[in-house]
């Protein structure tokens, strides 16, 4: 749905959280942080939830304000603390703020996405998360084998492969994840979703690359 429908949603049912949130989600994929913060600060308002701290969290970081990003991820992680995303967002601000406190929220981002392995290790998804916390976190080994079980299990899918090309790049395995990146590009990969992703900067000077970005088209 397109953030007009979602407005009118609003406007049907103003103290909706549930509307709130999605015109938000909607505004910032559209690339209006700005006004995606100030609909999540109105859904706040009306009832704090972990996903509402954690989307503006996400404005803010969108913003560069990263200050205001980690306050907001630290808040969630207060308000749901066994949900990885929250600890890895967290890292993501500190990091970029250059706070040593970044490696111990991404080290809890770890042990939690290793236990939702351990509950359910037929889950691709489970594997790839655990294996970009544990990139983040700089555990090689862990980040490597996590990535390459997620890709096994699902050869197909476009996003598992992207992640999988992440993980690979953030371990300085340069060719490794240029494969990835070509199988992703292969399985309908877009080409913003290369572009924008900061995790790849390594990739760019690569010739290779910019093959891939003319192949994502």
């Amino acid at each position: 749905a397109s953030a007009e429908a979602y407005r009118q949603a609003v406007a049907q049912e103003p103290n909706s959280t549930k509307a709130l949130n999605n015109l938000a989600s909607a505004l910032l994929h559209l690339g209006r942080a700005r006004e995606a913060a100030d609909t999540l600060e109105r859904s706040l308002r009306i009832e704090e939830t972990p996903a509402g701290r954690s989307n503006l969290g996400n404005a803010w970081y969108f913003m560069k304000d990263y200050r205001k990003a980690a306050g907001n991820y630290r808040r969630a992680t207060e308000l749901e603390p066994g949900e990885a995303v929250h600890w890895a967002n967290l890292g993501d601000a500190l990091k970029v703020m250059g706070e040593p406190e970044a490696r111990t929220a991404y080290l809890e981002a770890v042990r939690l996405s290793r236990q939702r392995v351990a509950e359910a290790p037929l889950d691709p998804t489970a594997h790839m998360r655990a294996g970009l916390y544990c990139a983040r976190a700089g555990d090689q080994e862990c980040a490597l084998l996590e990535g390459r079980h997620a890709a096994q299990m699902q050869p197909r899918n476009a996003e598992i492969l992207f992640r999988a090309a992440i993980i690979f790049c953030l371990s300085g395995r340069d060719q490794e994840a240029l494969d990835y990146l070509e199988k992703a590009v292969r399985m309908g990969l877009s080409r913003a979703q290369i572009e924008n992703d900061p995790d790849l900067t390594a990739l760019r000077g690569h010739p290779r690359y910019r093959r891939l970005l003319n192949l994502a088209g």
